[in-house]
């Protein structure tokens, strides 16, 4: 059986998404060598209480270091409070 997660109040459910960072001349930067301030994630499940820009599928904006790490069915998705998320990328 599968076990799912919903986020509930005003708790996000992400899974983050690790950009590929490049140099200008395009050499691979590896993650140990400087932390991005910013991380970007998939929203997988929204609370009842959280903000009405936040959905299911949005790609939004948060502090690297904000919310929860959990391990769930061997991937590590993260828990962030509404008012943790700094914005939500529209194309």
């Amino acid at each position: 059986m599968e076990t799912k997660i919903e986020a509930i109040e005003d708790k996000i459910l992400v899974k983050v998404i690790k950009p590929e960072r490049k140099s200008k001349g395009g050499i691979v930067i590896p993650e140990v060598a400087g932390d991005l301030p910013q991380s970007y994630g998939k929203v997988l499940s929204v609370g009842e209480s959280v903000n009405q820009l936040i959905k299911v599928e949005s790609t939004i904006v948060f502090h690297q270091r904000a919310g929860m790490d959990i391990l769930h069915d061997d991937e590590t998705l993260k828990i962030l409070k509404n008012d943790e998320v700094y914005g939500v990328l529209t194309v």
